[in-house]
């Protein structure tokens, strides 16, 4: 009798203990979900943070905060790939009516080239080096950049046509730069 009641509060305690660590509990197994909660939880949009990463194949192995700063700074990359698309129509549409010129969408694909070629890159080296402030200040960067495009329209009192694209790269790089901080 006695040796049952022991078994039951040793199994009770290393339930609390498993409860309390969250990287036991991810190694534990089925840990890959606690992992995206509790990661998520800490950014400031959890709802957006969980289908993003749950939508990538790498969530349902993941084993560290590390992995899903890398699936959310993919999904970044992913994003803003295909704001710099649409950048790229709107340019073409432009060019091809009177206008040679489109100053807010040449704007934009300056931006987006920052965002691509250099944010996304510096932060996803940041993480896999084991320096995470870089990465952190890269995607806090990429919110600027996107600001800066959605701001050039309105210079000219038009009204922006990547308003979408700008505020859908720009809430993930603030998830990101969330996930990327609890690395520090």
């Amino acid at each position: 009798m006695a040796l049952t009641k022991l078994a039951t509060l040793a199994a009770a305690a290393f339930s609390l203990l498993l409860f309390l660590n969250p990287s036991t509990t991810a190694a534990a197994g089925g840990g890959a979900n606690s992992l995206v909660t509790q990661t998520c939880k800490q950014t400031p949009n959890y709802d957006l943070c969980v289908s993003t990463i749950t939508a990538d194949p790498r969530a349902a192995t993941a084993a560290d905060v590390d992995t899903l700063a890398l699936v959310m700074l993919d999904a970044v990359r992913t994003k803003a790939t295909a704001a710099e698309g649409r950048i790229k129509q709107l340019m073409k549409a432009a060019r091809s009516s009177a206008m040679r010129k489109h100053e807010p969408l040449d704007n934009c694909a300056a931006r987006y080239d920052v965002v691509l070629e250099a944010d996304v890159t510096v932060a996803r080296q940041a993480v896999k080096l084991g320096n995470p402030k870089f990465g952190e200040g890269a995607m806090n960067d990429v919110g600027v950049e996107c600001e800066d495009c959605e701001g050039g329209f309105g210079r000219n009192g038009e009204k922006s046509p990547l308003t979408k694209q700008n505020g859908d790269v720009r809430g993930l790089a603030d998830v990101a730069a969330a996930i990327v901080r609890l690395l520090l």
